[in-house]
């Protein structure tokens, strides 16, 4: 079978997925017949020896759509793929359009990593992002979501439940190695860690107040920032500490020495960072949005709190742990992530996604 992965962008979460799978996905297949064609400047998030074919982007821009194009196009003619795995609203929009009219034998596989209809936004827009999927569904043959949530939210707008098809993000069982970070605050608070951009999906936002009144109590550690324009940055008090981006094998140190990982986001599809964090033996607290709730058990790995709720109340559930609750948690939360989040369940069930998109392009 000949794949080839398609983005937009790389950033962030798509680059994990596509580090995890890709490898793995070379090896069952062949290298030579798994690619990814993805921005040329992003191609240093991808892991190394990756295939890959990119095109020139300058953001979400004219310049940057008509290169991609025109570059799927030649690559799609050249490299023959048997299925293309399509990620993300933008290359979905343009890359499975380009089908009305080429390539009609591939099988489209297509995952928007959060559907943009979820988001917090007015019922007009939602309807209309909501319109534009359904109608491109018809070029797709099967369409994976990351979450039950997601693939529920989607045939509540009138998609094919037959289309859409629930694969978890997995990720490997050993984590990659670290590189010991700055020096913590030698203290006996709890510390926990954010993971994530300050856009208002992320919620980072919501953590100022909670951790306002932590004071003395817990320490928030903060990897990550404002990445693009509409992103501000905040103020925060003295126990809430900004490392700022870190590569992969500094994040790991961050997760090794925290106590726990606070995923507070209004819009979530899945939630990468949970599934890391319990890689690493820590406890979860995480918001009920989206799919998160589906990566915590409440009470035995962490605990899910409603972003609706007030500073006040969120942060009195935070101080009715201890260290040793959040230890037990985060023991809990390896066991829950060997079970359920795996990298070789998600490729296993992307195989199968694969081979039914074949069987409908056959018919």
């Amino acid at each position: 079978m000949k794949i080839i992965h398609v983005a937009e962008t790389v950033h962030g979460g798509i680059a994990t997925y596509l580090n995890e799978i890709v490898p793995i996905q070379s090896l069952k297949y062949g290298k030579e017949n798994v690619y990814v064609l993805a921005p040329r400047e992003q191609l240093d998030c991808l892991g190394e020896g990756f295939n890959n074919f990119s095109f020139e982007s300058k953001g979400r821009s004219f310049f940057s759509i008509f290169n991609l194009i025109v570059v799927y196009i030649k690559v799609m003619s050249s490299f023959k793929p048997d299925v293309v795995h399509i990620h993300s609203s933008f290359a979905g929009f343009f890359c499975r359009t380009v089908h009305l009219f080429l390539f009609k034998k591939v099988a489209v596989v297509y995952c928007s990593h959060g559907w943009s209809f979820s988001m917090s936004t007015g019922p007009f827009k939602k309807n209309i992002y909501a319109l534009v999927e359904r109608c491109l569904s018809v070029l797709t043959d099967r369409i994976v979501c990351i979450s039950k949530f997601e693939k529920k939210l989607a045939v509540s707008y009138g998609f094919s439940e037959k289309k859409c098809v629930v694969v978890y993000n997995g990720i490997s069982r050993t984590p990659p190695d670290f590189v010991e970070g700055g020096v913590l605050d030698s203290n006996d608070k709890v510390k926990f860690l954010f993971v994530g951009r300050f856009h208002h999906a992320k919620g980072f936002d919501l953590l100022i107040p909670i951790f306002e009144r932590l004071k003395g109590k817990a320490d928030l550690y903060v990897a990550g920032g404002a990445r693009l324009d509409n992103e501000l940055d905040f103020s925060v008090p003295d126990n809430v500490h900004k490392l700022g981006w870190l590569s992969s094998e500094e994040l790991q140190f961050y997760y090794q020495i925290c106590d726990a990982v606070i995923v507070p986001s209004r819009w979530e599809g899945f939630g990468f960072v949970a599934v890391e964090a319990m890689r690493q033996k820590k406890a979860v607290f995480g918001s009920s949005s989206g799919g998160i709730p589906e990566t915590i058990i409440s009470g035995k790995t962490g605990i899910i709190f409603n972003i609706d709720e007030t500073p006040e109340s969120i942060s009195e559930k935070i101080l009715l742990y201890t260290k040793a609750d959040l230890r037990d948690m985060g023991e809990n939360g390896y066991v829950h992530f060997l079970n359920n989040f795996l990298v070789d369940s998600t490729v296993s069930g992307l195989d199968k996604v694969y081979l039914e998109s074949l069987k409908c392009r056959k018919r």
